[in-house]
């Protein structure tokens, strides 16, 4: 954690006559003039922004650097290939920044008065709030690859955030062209994992049996000297077997998880352990009970967004913010019966987020994307798991990221080039061989994990009074709840259903845990 503030804090080190700073990270401090982001720090490579600053040692991987220079300005920035989510808590004349969630909300000890609801009612309608802003105020995100600095001014922080981003679309390219670079860009990706963490490290592939985790096994079992897997879905399934073909083509080993139906043990010390991530996303610590030890866990989070998910190049005619928001708000709101009043907040909120880029429609659709869906879905999915182990993913990389955005091909889509991709490159794992059928979609389990469990149910109707709060009085969700349990007990509940009572679960818990 690191904390700076313009008054005296207990046990501070002084660094400038006003500045006072308690740390139990490593930070570089070197003696130099400031440099000037101005916001391009995603147009650096690695190597460059290690020579923009004059490290004495090289960096790759996870870093936060800070730099305080003689004017009173302390800058910060956070690496481009890190995977864990940094925040920031800043607050007139104070700031902190750290990796603990838990341990900053100890120390701040929120208050129902200081919930964001404007952040928990985005995360109803969205599944995620919009922007860097948190369920609790005077919280953010800290995105990979960000900058950010602060002045002092009359023992005040003033905040100037240095994030701009600009991206052209690529030339038109063949479809081969662009393959060529879509491996390139997997080699490197890869590359920076096992420079950062090792390659006779144990690691441990998350298989689902979509495309993108099969993609993920079949390149580190060429470049990783200890790799097996686990299937998170139901072992006697369709994608079960599916799953064991592939694993027995790429030749690692496979094991199955735990019953899913008990994933409601875990929600509690998921929700104390992630306080803002939703806890349906505990259901991914079952599988990994009954595995061997490892070191790294490995997964294909974010290719299907990349490769077909967001559908970038739809609509990357010229538009005014406007125009943009309400595309934005009809491609990704998730939840039906929701007020025109509370679109039109949605509408502003996005366009809020648009308006502080003035660039190309492609640069406005990245700063929506990279900081409110992809900075919200990192934070869910790249904790420390009930191993305490990282997690890492071959898609979670910015050249990558960028890569899908900018691209221009005449013949193809790109999720029609990422099959001509594995069809070309990877032909034993393509899905005319082994069909890919992601579980988490194709077998509907969370219905029939949920519907009739009395774990689930007990939860649920113990935090009924807390979720109606958070329903009725912050969202102001025209919904029934006491419906919606009656339903989880008869069995009829829609995974839609599902999804909505455990977002209002991961609010009640935060409540719960930290207020």
């Amino acid at each position: 954690m690191f904390i700076i503030s313009t008054y005296p804090l207990n046990s501070a080190e002084i660094w400038f006559n006003h500045w006072y700073v308690i740390t139990d990270c490593q930070l570089y401090r070197e003696q130099f003039m400031a440099a000037i982001f101005d916001g391009l720090l995603y147009d650096y490579s690695e190597k460059e922004i290690h020579s923009l600053f004059k490290f004495e040692k090289p960096l790759d991987g996870e870093y936060i650097y800070c730099q305080i220079t003689s004017c009173n300005k302390l800058q910060f920035y956070t690496s481009p290939t890190g995977n864990q989510t940094i925040y920031y808590y800043y607050k007139n004349d104070t700031l902190i920044i750290t990796d603990d969630l838990p341990m900053l909300l100890k120390n701040i000890r929120p208050k129902i008065c200081d919930m964001n609801k404007e952040a928990v009612k985005d995360f109803y309608a969205l599944s995620y709030p919009i922007g860097e802003e948190t369920f609790i105020n005077n919280i953010y995100r800290f995105p990979q690859g960000q900058a950010m600095t602060f002045e002092v001014n009359n023992n005040t922080l003033d905040f100037k955030k240095c994030f701009h981003i600009k991206l052209e679309p690529s030339a038109i390219k063949t479809t081969n062209e662009i393959i060529d670079e879509m491996e390139q860009l997997f080699l490197n990706s890869i590359k920076v994992c096992l420079n950062h963490y090792g390659e006779n490290k144990k690691y441990c592939i998350a298989l689902s049996n979509g495309l993108d985790s099969r993609l993920v096994a079949y390149y580190f079992h060429k470049y990783a000297a200890n790799l097996f897997a686990y299937f998170f879905g139901e072992q006697h399934s369709a994608e079960g077997n599916h799953a064991a073909m592939i694993a027995n083509i790429i030749d690692i080993p496979l094991f199955y998880g735990d019953e899913y139906s008990d994933f409601y043990r875990m929600i509690h010390e998921y929700a104390i352990q992630r306080p803002f991530s939703n806890v349906e996303w505990s259901k991914y610590r079952v599988a990994k009970k009954n595995i061997p030890e490892y070191d790294i866990i490995l997964s294909g989070y974010m290719g299907n967004h990349l490769y077909g998910g967001w559908e970038y190049s739809s609509s990357n005619k010229e538009k005014d913010n406007d125009e943009l928001s309400e595309e934005l708000l009809k491609k990704f709101i998730r939840v039906d019966n929701i007020s025109m009043q509370e679109k039109l907040r949605l509408i502003e909120r996005i366009k809020k987020l648009l308006n502080q880029n003035n660039e190309n429609i492609l640069s406005r659709k990245w700063e929506f994307y990279f900081r409110s869906a992809i900075a919200y879905e990192r934070d869910c999915e790249f904790f420390q798991d009930v191993n305490n182990k990282k997690h890492f993913s071959l898609f979670c990389n910015i050249n990558l990221i960028r890569h899908s955005f900018t691209y221009k091909t005449a013949d193809y889509q790109f999720r029609r080039l990422y099959m001509e991709y594995l069809k070309q490159k990877t032909p034993m794992i393509h899905p005319s061989r082994v069909p890919a059928i992601q579980v988490i979609n194709s077998h509907k389990p969370l219905e029939k994990w949920v519907c009739g469990n009395e774990g689930f149910l007990k939860i649920f109707c113990n935090e009924k009074e807390l979720i109606e709060f958070i329903a009725y009085d912050v969202c102001e969700a025209n919904i029934n709840i006491r419906e919606l349990i009656e339903k989880v007990r008869s069995g009829s509940a829609t995974r839609n259903n599902l999804h909505i009572l455990f977002q209002f679960l991961t609010i009640a818990e935060l409540i719960n845990n930290y207020f």
